[in-house]
């Protein structure tokens, strides 16, 4: 029984490792804990532009909804980090839209209310826009009235 030595290059040990570097990055990628659905405002880090009042006046215009400015409220909310049988109902309502709250759980988010002028048969309708580093990541509308209803700005 005879030993061999083996005498690596310094070139081969580098692309192995690069090599390997990238095998497990994309195995981390494609088996990570990536939500099955993107949120709308994560495509490709473009989204849709909500910083600006403008911004968030033509989001709801091109849905078909006119709003009375300046917005009523504007306040910093934080989605729950746990979430109760009602706050699922708000997830799964956005995420019927594109929007995806999961992976924005127990951080802050700004809310902007605006008064609805041409709701159907209500006076009293709120659109809501959760707004993320610039970008829309949920909206609904709701009847100010309590026990009123809440429903999607999109159509569905």
């Amino acid at each position: 029984m005879g030993y061999h030595s083996v005498r690596l290059r310094r070139g081969s040990v580098l692309g192995f490792a690069v090599l390997l570097v990238a095998a497990v990055m994309g195995t981390v990628l494609l088996t990570g804990t990536r939500p099955a659905v993107l949120p709308a405002w994560s495509l490709f880090r473009k989204g849709i532009p909500g910083g600006e009042e403008s911004q968030r006046i033509e989001f709801l215009q091109k849905h078909g909804w006119e709003a009375e400015l300046p917005a009523i409220s504007e306040q910093e909310v934080t989605i729950p980090a746990e979430w109760d049988e009602t706050y699922t109902g708000y997830a799964s309502l956005q995420q019927a839209q594109g929007f995806n709250l999961e992976r924005l759980r127990g951080r802050q988010v700004t809310e902007y209310t605006y008064h609805i002028t041409n709701y159907p048969e209500k006076d009293d309708v709120a659109a809501h826009l959760l707004v993320y580093q610039g970008k829309i990541v949920g909206a609904d509308l709701c009847d100010m009235q309590q026990g009123g209803f809440c429903t999607a700005v999109l159509p569905g």
